[in-house]
């Protein structure tokens, strides 16, 4: 007999589970009680990526089934093709909603049921880059248009009858290619049709693509988390971002990630953005996280300044951003919140960069209650004064990711002996080549292994270049008490893995998985539970 428990109880119970289908079917045949819980979060995501595809065919006439005899009619849906209709209203328990899933899966599952003959090929598998958005010729712009009405009258039907509160549209060129064959009102009206109170319920909203965003801020001001990832150029994105921000009543979390490079324009300025979150947004933002993958994103030094009026921020990632400085005045940066903060690539446009860079970042270590810290910024020979800084400044540290190089032994151990709350550290190389630096791996670990916390869990280990031999003595050494450990070896084959596995039997650790990436040297994942 299952055990007693409160509905409550169990949704909490369940909601860990939420990414575990095999488990969450099982659980809805226990009892009754069970199910009525258990179904709500198996069908909390149902097009999430995650998701088994053979599934998902499945779940799709589930949903059609939910239109009416009248829609169904006009799209020309047999009922033969669909699923009886549940007792169950599973619409009702969507919570989150990947817009760009949704749309694939209905696309591939009209082509297997043959509701039309040939499908937009908007989406290809490519041998080299798995699943990839290719803008290629449509001919059929029947089919076009029969999709997207397909996918309005769902959209509808979702849009009616679930509390979606995560929305994610990933639709990377998709939406470019469907309007070089559609009119932008047809597509639009997809959204035009929503009711306007269902933008009102999103909490947590990521969008990569062009189109939408003016409907976002004229209905979504409930927004606490906004990713954005922006993989083209669009025309004025900046401004309208931050329109977005600016109606916001509550914006804890903002990710913005621009994956482009623009021949005209070299530099990114994002002004207008950290402008907007100062004034609307500075008793809430608690998380913000910039980055680029193309050109890079600038901010003068007295932008960071003026962020560092959002006082309860907690987190700052960021990534390919260059700093500049028309003068030598001094600035003032204190984020009293902070607790995590990356650097990735980060550098400064001056007379005196890397000083004033280093100046930069002292303060913000100086004035902060870190407990996660990755320094990588692009700062050349003053990175080993960043480094002296932490034992300063950062004895709380749970996570820290440096890297080093053959003079940094010294101040490596005293890091490590004042940490002793560490539970997760990233040992990188300090160049790009993967060869691993010129250093002694063996001899450094040694050292090393004698002043790692004894809390430590999650250990990358990758600027160091161990031979095979000293795969075993490393593994005692360090790996008892780990979780996961990422090592750099000159050869991996069978023998190694053998070790590894002898290992973790000996020491009673059960072995999760081993991953090993050979795109240069072989680097080991090993994951224990």
């Amino acid at each position: 007999m299952a055990p007693f428990l409160p509905p409550e109880c169990l949704q909490e119970i369940f909601i860990n589970l939420v990414d575990d289908i095999p488990t969450l079917n099982s659980i809805i045949f226990v009892n009754k009680t069970w199910f009525e819980n258990g179904i709500q979060i198996l069908w909390r995501k149902p097009f999430s990526y995650d998701n088994d595809w053979n599934n998902l065919y499945k779940i799709i006439p589930i949903y059609l089934s939910f239109l009416s005899k009248e829609t169904k009619d006009k799209l020309e849906i047999h009922e033969t093709s669909l699923s009886i209709k549940p007792s169950k209203d599973y619409i009702s328990f969507i919570r989150e909603l990947d817009l760009y899933n949704l749309i694939m899966q209905l696309c591939e599952w009209m082509v297997k049921s043959k509701y039309i003959n040939t499908i937009p090929r908007i989406l290809i598998e490519n041998e080299n880059d798995g699943l990839e958005l290719i803008c290629q010729e449509i001919t059929e712009k029947i089919s076009l248009k029969r999709t997207m009405n397909i996918i309005k009258e769902i959209m509808m039907i979702i849009s009616k009858n679930s509390k979606i509160n995560h929305l994610e549209i990933t639709m990377g060129n998709m939406d470019s290619v469907v309007f070089d064959y559609l009119d932008y009102e047809y597509f639009s009206d997809i959204f035009n049709s929503i009711p306007s109170n269902w933008f009102k319920k999103i909490s947590n909203l990521e969008y990569d693509g062009q189109y939408l965003l003016q409907k976002f801020t004229d209905h979504a001001i409930n927004i606490d988390t906004l990713s954005f990832g922006f993989h083209t150029f669009i025309p004025d994105f900046i401004p309208s971002i931050s329109s977005l921000i600016s109606v916001q009543k509550n914006l804890v979390n903002l990710e913005l990630y621009l994956g482009y490079y623009d021949n005209e324009i070299s530099k990114i300025n994002i002004l207008e953005i950290i402008s907007t979150l100062t004034k609307t947004c500075v008793n809430s933002l608690k998380s913000l996280s910039l980055a680029s993958g193309g050109d890079a994103i600038v901010q003068n030094v007295k932008e960071l300044e003026m962020l560092s009026q959002c006082n309860h921020l907690e987190r700052l990632h960021l990534r390919n951003i260059e700093f500049t400085m028309f003068n030598q005045d001094n600035f003032l940066i204190e984020f009293s919140s902070l607790i995590s903060l990356e650097l990735f690539d980060v550098r400064m446009i001056s007379q005196y960069s890397e000083d004033y860079l280093v100046k930069l970042i002292e303060q913000i270590m100086k004035n902060s209650k870190l407990i996660n810290l990755d320094l990588e910024p692009f700062i050349g020979d003053k990175y080993f004064t960043l480094v002296e800084f932490i034992p300063r400044y950062c004895s709380n540290l749970i996570e820290l990711t440096l890297k080093i190089n053959d003079s940094y032994e010294n101040i490596m151990i005293t890091i490590l002996s004042i940490l002793p709350f560490l539970n997760k550290l990233r040992i990188l190389r300090i160049t790009e080549d993967w060869g691993g630096i010129q250093l002694d791996g063996e001899e450094y670990i040694n050292q090393l292994s004698l002043t790692l916390p004894k809390q430590l869990q999650f250990f990358n280990v990758t600027g160091l270049l161990f031979s095979d031999e000293y795969l075993k003595p490393f593994l005692e050494k360090c790996c008892l008490n780990l979780k996961q450990v990422i090592i750099l070896l000159k050869n991996y084959d069978d023998k190694h893995e053998q070790i590894i596995k002898s290992f973790s039997l000996e020491r009673k650790k059960v072995i999760k998985d081993i991953f090993v990436s050979t795109d240069h040297r072989p680097e080991i994942t090993i994951n224990w539970r």
